[in-house]
C-alpha cells in the first residue's frame, strides 16, 4: 500500500509539473487542476509515508531499526498534525463567521497561515524520510558488500 500511494504521489507531482496554474479555464473538467494535482501528490505521500511508519512499527527491533520508526513518525505526524490544524482552524473561519475575526487576527500575518510554508515543510518532511530509509534500512544479505582488508 505504502510504494502504490508513493507511485502515485510521484506521478501527481511529476503531472503537476506540467500545468500552469490558471483558474479562468478549466483542464480536463477541473477549474484548479495544478492545486488539485499539487494537493493528490501531498495526500498520497502522506498516506505513503503513514504506512511506511505502520510497517517500521510493526517490524522494529526484528527487521527494522527501532530508530527508523521515530523519525519516521517525528517526521510524518507533526507535519501533518500541523497542516490538519491550520485546515481545521481555516474552515472555522469560513463556516463561522463570529470566530473568523479572532482567528484572523492572530494568525494572518503568521507564517502557519500560507500554504507555502506548509509546502516547505512537506518537502524537508519527505526529504528526511527517503534520507531515513536510505542510512538506516539494513542491505539484504545478498546486496552486503565485503569488507576490504
Amino acid at each position: 500500500m505504502a510504494g502504490v500511494a508513493f507511485l502515485l504521489g510521484i506521478v501527481a507531482l511529476i503531472a503537476d509539473s506540467f500545468v500552469v496554474p490558471q483558474h479562468v479555464h478549466a483542464t480536463l473538467c477541473i477549474r484548479r487542476f495544478h492545486e488539485f494535482l499539487a494537493r493528490s501528490s501531498a495526500g498520497f505521500l502522506a498516506i505513503g509515508m503513514l504506512g511506511g511508519c505502520w510497517c517500521a512499527w510493526k517490524g522494529s527491533g526484528r527487521a527494522l531499526p527501532r530508530s527508523l520508526f521515530w523519525i519516521w513518525a517525528a517526521v510524518t505526524v507533526l507535519p501533518l498534525t500541523g497542516v490538519i490544524c491550520s485546515e481545521a482552524l481555516l474552515l472555522v473561519s469560513r463556516f463561522y463567521p463570529r470566530f473568523s475575526h479572532p482567528i484572523r487576527h492572530a494568525l494572518r500575518h503568521s507564517v502557519f497561515w500560507h500554504l507555502g510554508f506548509w509546502e516547505w515543510i512537506g518537502a524537508v518532511a519527505v526529504f528526511v524520510f527517503l534520507c531515513a530509509a536510505t542510512f538506516l534500512i539494513p542491505a539484504p544479505e545478498g546486496l552486503r558488500t565485503r569488507e576490504v582488508r
